[in-house]
């Protein structure tokens, strides 16, 4: 069963993949498609999962799962993070590089490695105003709400 995110409830479950590079077009549509047939036939425990999917900003992978109606579990998870790495190795793509941050320049995405990333907050690049993406967000209603922050209000700034 193909869903939309947007059908989904706000605390519906979600994990998200960045990308180390900017997808282009053909990428966006092709990967959407195998996102669409893994979600459509997620399953845990022999449950279906009311899932979806969705790719921000040709860079940010979501899948989301409603676990109300089942949640997921550990091999579930598990299906996603396989589909996740084929997904990285077809399109050569790091999914799983967690020392990257990525924000807004302009109206570009720019991910750079963390240490990058305070070299530039030091230099001034990045301000408390800089628009930051928070990967850590873990529910639909967070995505909607607080994927794109500024930086002052960001977990960013606390580790600064």
């Amino acid at each position: 069963m193909k869903m939309d995110m947007n059908s989904l409830p706000d605390d519906a479950r979600i994990w998200i993949y960045q990308s180390n590079r900017e997808l282009i077009t053909d990428e966006v549509a092709q990967i959407q498609e195998l996102l669409t047939r893994f979600t459509g036939g997620w399953k845990a425990h022999g449950q279906p999962l009311q899932a979806a999917s969705s790719i921000l900003y040709n860079r940010f992978i979501v899948l989301s799962v409603n676990e109300e109606t089942a949640p997921a579990s550990g091999c579930s998870i598990d299906d996603s993070v396989r589909v996740m790495k084929e997904i990285g190795e077809k399109y050569g793509l790091d999914l799983f590089n967690r020392m990257l941050v990525c924000y807004m320049n302009g109206q570009s995405v720019v991910c750079d490695p963390i240490h990058d990333f305070w070299a530039k907050r030091k230099g001034g690049v990045v301000t408390d105003e800089t628009l930051v993406f928070d990967t850590t967000v873990q529910t639909l209603g967070a995505l909607k709400h607080n994927f794109l922050v500024t930086f002052k209000k960001s977990w960013h700034s606390e580790m600064w």
